[in-house]
C-alpha cells in the first residue's frame, strides 16, 4: 500500500482529478443566472419579494447602491448587480434590510433611469427599503398624517393656497409636516415632511414589506409646485416597481 501511495502514477493521476474538479467548479461558479428582462429591455431585479425594473445601460447605473441596512459593507452599485446575479443574490439574501439609494445626479448626461427629464427632479434623490422593518417608518408617518389631515376641513383657514397645511411635529430637532385634506387618496404620499434646512421628503409603505421614499430641497422645488411634483414622483415609482404601484 505506500507503494502505492508513492507512486508518480498514482499521484499524476490525483493531481490531474484535482485539476479537473478545480476547473468543473471554477465553470459552475462563472455560469450565473442572468437577470430576467421586460420586453422594454428593462431589467428585473429580485429583491426579496419584491421585483424592481431598471434599464439595463441606465447612465445612473454606478450610482444608484444596494446596501444591507445592518452591515453598510456589503453594498453593490447597480451595475454590479446587474453584471453579478449570483453575489446580488447572496447580498439579499444574506441582508435582513436592503436599502436602495437611487439619487439623480444633473450633471449625468442622459435621462434619469432611462426615462425621465433629470430637469424634472432637481435636488432629488429616490429610496426603497426592502425586508424585516421595512415598514416601521412610514406607518407611523402615515398615522401621523392621517391624524393630523383628519383634523382638517376643505375650508380650513390653516390650508394655505398652495392646498398644504402646516404643522410643528418637533421643536428639537425642528420638524415640519404638510398635510391636504386629500392625503388618502392612494396616488399621493401621505405627507411631506421638512427639517430646519429645508430638506424635505416623505415616505409610504407598500406591499408587504417594502416602503418607498423621496427627498429634495423646499428651497428649489417650492411648495406651490409640491402636488404636481408628487404625481411625477409616483409615476417614477410605477416606473421601477413592477408589481407593487399597482
Amino acid at each position: 500500500m505506500k507503494w502505492i501511495a508513492a507512486s508518480p502514477f498514482v499521484r499524476l493521476i490525483s493531481l490531474a482529478l484535482a485539476g479537473a474538479g478545480s476547473i468543473l467548479a471554477n465553470a459552475n461558479a462563472a455560469i450565473a443566472t442572468p437577470w430576467e428582462k421586460l420586453p422594454d429591455g428593462r431589467v428585473i431585479i429580485q429583491v426579496k419579494n419584491v421585483r424592481l425594473a431598471f434599464p439595463a445601460d441606465a447612465a445612473d447605473a454606478n450610482d444608484i447602491e444596494f446596501t444591507d441596512r445592518y452591515q453598510l459593507k456589503s453594498r453593490m452599485s447597480l451595475k454590479e448587480i446587474i453584471a453579478e446575479p449570483d453575489l446580488a443574490q447572496k447580498l439579499f439574501s444574506d441582508a435582513r434590510l436592503v436599502y436602495v439609494k437611487i439619487p439623480n445626479l444633473m450633471e449625468r448626461k442622459g435621462l434619469y433611469l432611462g426615462q425621465f427629464p433629470r430637469s424634472d427632479f432637481p435636488s432629488f434623490s429616490a429610496s426603497l427599503v426592502i425586508g424585516e422593518g421595512a415598514q416601521a417608518g412610514c406607518e407611523y408617518a402615515a398615522a401621523r398624517s392621517a391624524r393630523l389631515s383628519a383634523d382638517l376641513a376643505p375650508d380650513d383657514a390653516r390650508i394655505k393656497a398652495t392646498g398644504w397645511a402646516e404643522f410643528e411635529t418637533s421643536k428639537h430637532p425642528l420638524s415640519l409636516t404638510y398635510v391636504r385634506p386629500d392625503a388618502s387618496h392612494p396616488d399621493f404620499f401621505p405627507g411631506i415632511s421638512c427639517d430646519y434646512f429645508n430638506f424635505c421628503g416623505s415616505d409610504k409603505c407598500v406591499g408587504a414589506d417594502a416602503s418607498i421614499a423621496f427627498q429634495f430641497s423646499g428651497r428649489i422645488i417650492k411648495q406651490e409646485d409640491w402636488r404636481g411634483f408628487e404625481v411625477k414622483v409616483y409615476q417614477l415609482f410605477e416606473y421601477l416597481l413592477i408589481d407593487q404601484m399597482k
